[in-house]
C-alpha cells in the first residue's frame, strides 16, 4: 500500500515528474496549510502524512537528466521574480493588492503578516482585499451613468479613462477604498468624503479612487517601518494604468519600476531553480537578471 502525503500541487508536480514517492515542502507552501510553525520552520503536529520541509533550494530529483527543484510559494516566488534585491518593497496590483518587504524576524507588526522566505529570512506581506477592484468599480459606476444617459452601452471605458487622468493631477475627494473590508475587520466598508458641487466629476471620483488603493498600501508600508531603497510594481491592475502608476511614485515619493516579464512567479521560479541547481552560487546572484522597463 503506497503512503499517503499532504501536499500543494507544486510539490505533487514535482515527484511525479520526478517519479518519487515522498515530497519535499518548501516553508514557502507549509507555512499555507495553516498548522506551522514559521519561527521553528515545522509543523505543528506530528503526522505520518506531512512532508519533510526544507527552507533551501533543494533538488526533487530530476526529469530527463534535468534537475527538477522543491516548488516554492506563490508570494515568494513573485517576490524573487520582480525583486533584484532585498532592500526594495514589491507592490502587486491584482483584484486585490499586496506590499511585500523582506524582514528578518517571524514577528511582523500587527495587520502585517509574516511569511517564511529563503535562507533564514522572511518576507512581511500586507494585503488589501480590494486593490484593482475597486478601481473596477469606479470605472463600472461612471459606464453606468454613461449608459443611463445615453441608452447605449459605453465601449472602452478604460480609454476613455486613462485619457480623462492624463490632465487630472490633484482631487479633494478623499476615497475609502476598502470596499470589500479587511482581513482584520471584514465589516469594514468604503467611502468617498470631501465631495462639494465642484468636485462631484467623474475624474475627480476615479482620481481619488486610484489615490485610495495607493494610499492602502503606503499605511500598510509605514506599518512595516523599513524605509525601502526601490519600489517595484507588478500586476495588470499597475501595468494598465498610468494614473495609478503616477499616483504610486508620488505616494511613495520614489521612482517605480515595472519587472520587464509580466509572469513574475514563473519568472522567479526559474531563478530559484538556476540558483538551487547550481547554475547560479545563490539566488542573490541569480536575481540580478532581473530588468526592469
Amino acid at each position: 500500500e503506497s503512503t499517503k502525503y499532504i501536499m500543494t500541487i507544486g510539490d505533487y508536480i514535482a515527484i511525479t515528474l520526478c517519479k518519487k514517492s515522498e515530497p519535499i515542502m518548501h516553508v514557502t507552501n507549509a507555512a499555507s496549510l495553516g498548522m506551522f510553525d514559521i519561527k521553528n520552520k515545522k509543523f505543528k503536529t506530528d503526522l505520518s502524512c506531512l512532508p519533510r520541509v526544507t527552507d533551501r533550494l533543494e533538488t526533487v530529483g530530476e526529469y530527463n537528466g534535468i534537475p527538477v527543484m522543491v516548488a516554492l510559494g506563490d508570494n515568494q516566488a513573485s517576490f524573487i521574480g520582480s525583486v533584484s534585491d532585498d532592500e526594495s518593497a514589491l507592490l502587486n496590483f491584482g483584484t486585490g493588492s499586496q506590499i511585500s518587504v523582506i524582514g528578518d524576524s517571524a514577528d511582523a507588526p500587527e495587520g502585517i503578516e509574516a511569511r517564511p522566505f529563503t535562507e533564514g529570512k522572511y518576507l512581511y506581506a500586507g494585503c488589501a482585499l480590494c486593490g484593482g477592484r475597486a478601481f473596477a468599480a469606479a470605472a463600472s459606476f461612471i459606464a453606468k451613468c454613461a449608459e443611463l444617459a445615453t441608452g447605449e452601452k459605453c465601449e472602452n471605458i478604460y480609454k476613455k479613462i486613462d485619457k480623462a487622468l492624463e490632465s487630472k493631477g490633484t482631487t479633494s475627494i478623499i476615497a475609502d477604498t476598502r470596499f470589500c473590508g479587511t482581513r482584520l475587520d471584514p465589516t469594514l466598508k468604503g467611502s468617498y468624503s470631501g465631495i462639494d458641487e465642484n468636485n462631484f466629476t467623474p475624474e475627480d471620483i476615479l482620481l481619488s479612487t486610484i489615490i485610495g488603493m495607493s494610499r492602502e498600501l503606503h499605511d500598510m508600508y509605514k506599518l512595516i517601518g523599513k524605509d525601502c531603497e526601490k519600489i517595484v510594481c507588478s500586476g495588470n491592475g499597475i501595468r494598465k494604468n498610468p494614473a495609478l502608476r503616477r499616483v504610486t511614485a508620488e505616494m511613495f515619493g520614489k521612482k517605480i519600476n515595472i519587472p520587464l516579464y509580466k509572469e513574475e512567479a514563473a519568472y522567479g521560479a526559474a531563478l530559484s531553480a538556476m540558483a538551487g541547481s547550481g547554475i547560479y552560487q545563490s539566488l542573490d546572484e541569480a536575481r540580478q537578471l532581473i530588468k526592469y522597463e
